[in-house]
């Protein structure tokens, strides 16, 4: 995990508990073209969809508590991952990180990159380092995506982040900065000129309002079904519009910083990779049809309007 995710989590952290989140550095200024990046790098460290861990915690019941709360989020893990297997079945052929870069590419933020940039993939830190060695000193446009289910299969989401940074050579390894000094570890760190937190999530139909179900079946279950219908057709279209929409917002925060708005009111149900799905206020600031854009904290989210509380 690099710095700006570390930020990124704490960013949401921040949004949950009501407090002021670090901002992210934007550009307040127009780059010239040889600051532009002159690299892509896509990190995707998943080979398939994956579902959110399952989180039950309330933060109290001791230590028996704690134990029954690891027991129910196993058997519910275990769980989520049989129901998702279908899907990542269906979804063999659905090519993610192809559609990924022409997304990127058909919607290219020339306001951050050159517009004849090289574009890589890598899978781990590995590739990464061996890519990054390769390139350095340089400026990278680094985009770090993930595509999911939470953990009730109520929204498939794409999240992504995105950071123009200066690499003047190849950080350390963790387990090296961890003996090094605050200030020996932001000398080595490539400094960030711009960076954002894009969210596009979808719905199948409004997470308010209670599903008829077969007998016996769970919710997660039910859910789960109605992605996979005709072919997965509903969750191929999501992850198709959503690559779309995280490509645009990209390039529109480039081109014009997204608004930093600090409360916002409209009552909204999202997922996020580091949180069970909730119920947060965010600010609107665009909408499509049936769709809203909204600001929560340094995130940008385009979320179904069923996902919105009326």
């Amino acid at each position: 995990m690099n710095l700006l995710q570390r930020s990124l989590i704490l960013t949401a952290f921040a949004v949950v508990a009501g407090c002021a989140p670090a901002p992210l550095k934007k550009l307040d200024a127009p780059m010239v073209e040889a600051e532009k990046a002159d690299h892509v790098v896509i990190f995707i460290a998943q080979s398939e969809v994956a579902v959110d861990d399952v989180d039950v915690s309330n933060g109290g019941g001791g230590l028996l508590g704690a134990l029954i709360e690891i027991a129910v989020e196993s058997a519910k893990t275990k769980n989520r991952q049989e129901a998702i297997a279908p899907l990542r079945d269906a979804l063999l052929d659905f090519e993610f990180e192809a559609k990924l870069i022409e997304s990127i590419k058909a919607r290219l933020p020339v306001s951050l990159v050159k517009a004849d940039a090289t574009f890589k993939i890598v899978h781990n830190e590995a590739e990464w380092r061996t890519h990054l060695a390769s390139v350095v000193p340089a400026n990278v446009f680094l985009v770090t995506p993930r595509y999911a289910f939470e953990q009730d299969f109520d929204i498939a989401y794409v999240h992504a982040t995105a950071a123009l940074q200066q690499f003047r050579s190849v950080p350390p390894e963790e387990k090296v900065l961890k003996k090094m000094s605050r200030a020996e570890r932001e000398a080595v760190a490539p400094m960030v000129l711009h960076a954002g937190s894009y969210f596009s999530q979808h719905v199948t139909h409004s997470p308010f309002e209670r599903q008829r179900k077969a007998p016996g079946e769970a919710g997660y279950e039910h859910d789960a079904a109605q992605w996979r219908s005709d072919g997965a057709q509903p969750v191929r279209d999501a992850f198709a519009k959503a690559l779309d929409e995280i490509a645009l917002l990209i390039q529109r925060d480039g081109e014009h910083p997204l608004p930093r708005i600090k409360k916002g009111k409209t009552r909204v149900y999202l997922a996020s990779p580091w949180m069970q799905p909730m119920l947060l206020k965010g600010a609107h600031v665009g909408e499509s049809p049936g769709r809203s854009l909204l600001m929560l904290g340094e995130s940008a989210y385009w979320v179904d309007d069923r996902q919105i509380k009326r």
